[in-house]
């Protein structure tokens, strides 16, 4: 029973030493470990993007070589530590493709003018309102100033779009005073990653107001055909007897 079984016994390394034999795992080592960590920060976090994936794929990847896991903690810090210098990783590479030019627009959009409430960065991430020209109008100026930024898709080559995402939510979550505050290569990517996904949002909100206003324009079209039929038709002489004799011809030849 558990209460005869110490995990601190003899019996208990015996047993183990003979479970490590049969089926061919092993202690891991300090190298193990510094290589786990290294694979999950190159690799395996351009799939697993979050601390509970990224934790799946450390335990399947020991399980894979043959090595038993560490203790819970030890694992927990290894996979921090990898998430985190894979996003370190990603700040720097998007922040040293971006020029002069780029990075000041980015730093703009930050900044309050004097005749103006509030930043362009919070003017762009407020939601759309119902469709309507005026709207529209406000929409498509949002993507001008998103477009004026300058960043392309060859600044984010090689990210993964759920990254992009992440990174995107991050500087959303966050006031223009709060995205100022951090450092160079943070603030740089994050609006990047921003300006992109952001641009991407506006463009489906620019769209789905074309789809919604042209609607909107058909059905008033149809009514209006509708009111000019109507004032037609009661302008027709003996349309009673006329609708009669259609209702004759219909009953006598229903083909």
């Amino acid at each position: 029973s558990s209460q005869q079984y110490s995990w601190d016994s003899r019996t208990r390394r015996e047993h183990f030493a003979r479970i490590r034999q049969y089926t061919s795992f092993r202690f891991p080592t300090a190298a193990d470990k510094e290589n786990l960590a290294d694979w999950l920060r190159r690799d395996a976090a351009l799939k697993a993007v979050t601390f509970s994936s990224l934790f799946e794929r450390a335990i399947h990847r020991l399980g894979t070589l043959c090595i038993e896991l560490p203790a819970e903690s030890e694992l927990t810090r290894i996979v921090n530590s990898a998430l985190n210098g894979f996003f370190a990783d990603v700040h720097h590479l998007i922040a040293q493709r971006l020029n002069e030019t780029v990075i000041a627009n980015c730093n703009q959009l930050l900044k309050v003018a004097d005749t103006q409430r509030l930043s362009t960065f919070e003017w762009v991430k407020a939601p759309a309102g119902a469709a309507g020209v005026v709207n529209l109008h406000k929409e498509v100026s949002k993507l001008q100033a998103l477009r004026q930024v300058g960043v392309t898709k060859e600044h984010l080559t090689g990210v993964p779009f759920k990254v992009q995402k992440i990174l995107f939510q991050r500087a959303r979550n966050e006031k223009a005073s709060e995205m100022r505050n951090h450092p160079h290569e943070i603030r740089n990517c994050r609006m990047a990653c921003f300006v992109t996904v952001r641009t991407m949002e506006v463009i489906d909100d620019i769209v789905q107001m074309f789809v919604k206003l042209i609607h909107r324009i058909d059905v008033r079209a149809e009514n209006q055909r509708d009111k000019q039929l109507l004032a037609d038709f009661s302008r027709v002489e003996g349309k009673t007897q006329i609708l009669y004799r259609v209702a004759e011809v219909v009953t006598e030849n229903p083909d």
